[in-house]
């Protein structure tokens, strides 16, 4: 919730990670409202490009928010719009956007919800910016994208048995519309392995164990009226392991992106040396920022990843596997199983 007063303002931004914004004014005081100024989701690169070179700031840094006359000037379009008690305003993926209160008090309820498109938009364009400007990614777009083609596969298994037993009051997506979606995920997941794949995986370090992360899974709760759960393995042999793999939540210590897969660790050059006593307790640095010559102060870190890269493999090729078994046809499906290449990682001098 927020709660504004007149002359108070949210500076211009984006929503996190290209995710879908929703904003209901609940409550107000003396007439209370809130300007919106918003752009189109196109506009994005342009958008940044004029807060750099004419105001002088970097629009994902959040910290600046532009007068009606300089939004006036902008070479794009700028749309305006009042919201009062009741009004729900939709924020686009990636639309510019500031808020200025007018008038008494003022309270909005705020959300986000990601879209398959919106997974999409943030691998491609958002989460490079949030790299450059050593942003924090705070969404794990790609463990959503990873958890999301994992529970479409255990739908689309499961498809005949959940018209019986599904407790949303919502119509459900057919078999074509997962599939479809699936098909979608699968080629952004094959992006994020391409991205995360080094010959000499085996070898590495890892700090979960062998077994299969996909005992997690997303389950609708009745008793919400259908909202989605992320539920751990149930098995009680998995315990230790869903703890293991809750801990995997970590970040390169200089941009500030997800670590998904696989990091570069040093363990002396951490600021606690005496508490690092397993992989992902020391200082931290993803693969993009080690091969532009990012590093720690004695040079000698080491590759580890999170979890053995073949289970991630595994999940990818059923759930291409599940497609091939309920008729997917889409044009250019490219669903073959994967068989790993050796790939180089170089780093540059």
């Amino acid at each position: 919730c927020y709660l504004g007063i007149g002359d108070t303002y949210t500076a211009a931004h984006k929503d996190l990670c290209s995710s879908s914004g929703h904003s209901l004014m609940c409550f107000s005081e003396d007439g209370g409202s809130s300007f919106w100024f918003m752009t189109e989701t196109n506009a994005a690169p342009q958008a940044a490009e004029w807060f750099q070179k004419e105001l002088g700031q970097e629009l994902d840094w959040e910290t600046r928010v532009t007068t009606v006359e300089q939004l006036g000037k902008a070479p794009f379009n700028v749309y305006i719009a009042e919201q009062k008690v009741g009004d729900l305003v939709l924020v686009p993926p990636r639309s510019v956007h500031q808020v200025v209160n007018q008038g008494g008090l003022a309270m909005k309820t705020s959300w986000s919800r990601m879209t398959l498109q919106g997974l999409r938009s943030a691998l491609h364009h958002e989460l490079p910016v949030y790299r450059r400007v050593c942003r924090p990614e705070q969404y794990r777009v790609k463990t959503v994208l990873y958890r999301t083609m994992l529970h479409h596969t255990q739908r689309l298994q499961s498809s005949g048995s959940d018209r019986e037993t599904s407790t949303t009051p919502s119509p459900q997506p057919t078999n074509e519309d997962r599939a479809k979606s699936l098909h979608d995920l699968i080629q952004l997941f094959d992006e994020v392995l391409q991205e995360e794949y080094v010959s000499s995986h085996k070898e590495l370090k890892h700090v979960t164990g062998p077994s299969d992360s996909s005992g997690w899974s997303v389950a609708t709760e009745a008793s919400t009226s259908g909202k989605l759960v992320l539920v751990p393995p149930r098995d009680a042999r998995d315990r230790t392991e869903k703890h293991r793999v809750s801990a995997c939540n970590f970040a390169c210590d200089f941009c500030g992106a997800d670590i998904f897969q696989s990091f570069f660790e040093c363990r002396e050059c951490s600021a606690a040396p005496e508490e690092c006593t397993r992989p992902g307790d020391g200082l931290l640095i993803c693969p993009a920022c080690y091969v532009e010559g990012r590093s720690c102060a004695c040079d000698r870190m080491e590759p580890v990843q999170c979890r053995p890269l073949q289970i991630l493999i595994d999940d990818r090729n059923r759930a291409a596997a599940v497609l091939r078994q309920v008729g997917h046809n889409l044009s250019g499906d490219g669903l073959e199983d994967i068989r790993p290449r050796c790939v180089a990682i170089g780093r540059s001098s």
